[in-house]
């Protein structure tokens, strides 16, 4: 059996990680542990068309969905469909679901990775976010149009939080794709 990368560690020790606003437990509703198998697929709303790692440490950003089906989690697919249903931009859907300020993302492309080992990763429902978390915001002008009213984006998604993710754990997989128009 392969060893999975951060199988030592705990929720308690990832919850207390430190994400730049507060540690991760405050993201989630109720995280825990869980392991990815190898040939998982990933994906993320982002604001750049390529993932960059940290130039120090070479990990990738943490913040990951499912892009198949995984739990109660319908995947990339069914989430784009609802989206579509409801009438809304599949970039607000997420934006609602996911808890992601206009501050932080504009969620302008969607990256995509397959994990190349297994993973120990954390794994829950989104908590809340305020809408704007007092940055400046990064939606597009033709997003301000079917933007949501509320001051809260309620969360309820699920989300995967990867310590230690590096390029090296999902190699060439990785593809962005514009979001513009969905």
């Amino acid at each position: 059996m392969v060893a999975a990368i951060n199988e030592d560690l705990t929720w308690l020790t990832v919850g207390a990680m430190d994400t730049g606003n507060g540690p991760v437990r405050d993201a989630f509703i109720d995280g825990k542990m869980v392991i990815l198998k190898k040939r998982f697929k990933l994906y993320k709303f982002n604001a750049f068309a390529s993932l960059k790692p940290d130039e120090t440490t070479g990990i990738v950003t943490p913040w990951w969905s499912a892009y198949n089906a995984y739990d109660v989690d319908p995947g990339w697919q069914a989430k784009l469909n609802m989206a579509s249903s409801l009438g809304t931009s599949i970039r607000e859907l997420a934006r609602v679901t996911s808890a992601i300020s206009e501050d932080w993302s504009s969620c302008e492309f969607l990256s995509i990775i397959e994990l190349t080992v297994p993973m120990k990763v954390a794994y829950g429902r989104f908590k809340h976010q305020k809408r704007n978390q007092g940055g400046t915001s990064k939606i597009l002008d033709g997003e301000r149009r079917g933007r949501g009213k509320t001051p809260n984006l309620p969360g309820g998604g699920r989300q995967f939080y990867i310590p230690n993710l590096k390029t090296i754990h999902f190699g060439e997989s990785s593809q962005s794709i514009s979001l513009m128009g969905l």
